[in-house]
């Protein structure tokens, strides 16, 4: 009986990691469905509820690796992780989220309104820089036109003499793009387009973080007990460090015609890490990552999840 006890409360916490795993890479695969395209607010709520969600359980996983030790109810620890990890995840989020939205100026906004009425033009490959330089050069799978349909509006949002390039995306005088940009438009609608572009990069970053970092994680929690035994700790941090270190590395190995392509690259990246920082970082995570982890995203959303679809619950 003790000894049943003792591997529930070793392999309990695992299975449950593998799980969540999972289903973050299922949402991750997800989310390529359902942005793109200006999204309802009902469905841009949806996104950010479930993000903040797995991704609060995925820090509580983390932290609950490294406290349970100090706990004799695993179920207790479990718990109280999931409570902090939620919280804390759900509040860092909507905090950044918020503040993305609030510091931008609203030349910004509306810039971001017309960007995502262009991103199905940009998938299909029918835009090019005032330059010539076409978004990519290659031909491309339909996973790498879901991924462009949601980074482009946050990856073109500084575009050099952007006024004249949106005109010509358009295929509208700049004279008239430049009116539309100085008319009056609802705050309501601006704010939901700068928040439709931040979401995806954001969303699509920290999920792929997440669950890189607990598949890191719980591969060094099987393997380091065979090695060193259960108490070294300090070893068993150090090959999930490591590990992840690894799973980063391949995450930046894999190709995107979008980020790769020279429109991207000597058009849309120096003004972009000029200009928000923070966005440039959430973008090229999420452009890199998202595509080498894609195909595992798609087998747990089909073989896993079952393809049943994460909506917002309330």
């Amino acid at each position: 009986m003790t000894a049943l006890l003792r591997a529930s409360r070793y392999y309990g916490p695992l299975l449950f990691t593998l799980l969540y795993i999972a289903f973050e890479f299922s949402f991750n695969y997800q989310l390529l469905d359902i942005t793109g395209p200006m999204v309802t607010e009902d469905t841009l709520q949806g996104l950010e509820f479930w993000g903040r969600v797995l991704s609060g359980i995925g820090f509580g996983f983390t932290m609950h690796r490294w406290v349970q030790r100090y706990f004799e109810n695993t179920t207790l620890s479990l718990i109280i992780c999931f409570a902090l990890g939620i919280t804390s995840m759900w509040h860092l989020q909507k905090e950044v989220t918020d503040h993305l939205v609030a510091q931008a100026s609203l030349e910004d906004k509306k810039v971001a309104l017309v960007l995502g009425q262009l991103t199905q033009k940009a998938a299909q490959g029918e835009l090019s820089t005032l330059q010539a330089r076409p978004l990519f050069t290659d031909d491309i799978g339909q996973e790498d036109r879901k991924i462009v349909e949601s980074l482009f509006p946050a990856m073109a949002l500084f575009v050099p003499n952007r006024i004249a390039q949106l005109a010509a995306w358009q295929g509208v005088p700049e004279i008239q793009m430049t009116a539309y940009l100085a008319s009056d438009i609802p705050a309501q609608h601006l704010d939901n387009a700068y928040r439709n572009l931040i979401v995806p990069p954001l969303t699509l970053g920290i999920s792929l973080f997440f669950a890189l970092l607990n598949l890191a994680q719980l591969i060094s929690s099987i393997i380091s007990p065979w090695i060193w035994g259960v108490q070294a700790s300090y070893k068993r941090f150090a090959v999930s460090m490591a590990l992840f270190g690894l799973l980063l590395t391949y995450s930046f190995a894999g190709h995107n015609p979008f980020v790769h392509s020279q429109a991207y690259q000597q058009d849309f990246r120096k003004t972009l890490w000029q200009e928000d920082r923070t966005l440039a970082v959430l973008t090229e995570w999420s452009s890199y990552g998202v595509p080498s982890w894609y195909p595992l995203a798609h087998w747990c959303n089909q073989y896993v999840l079952r393809d049943v679809k994460l909506r917002r619950p309330y």
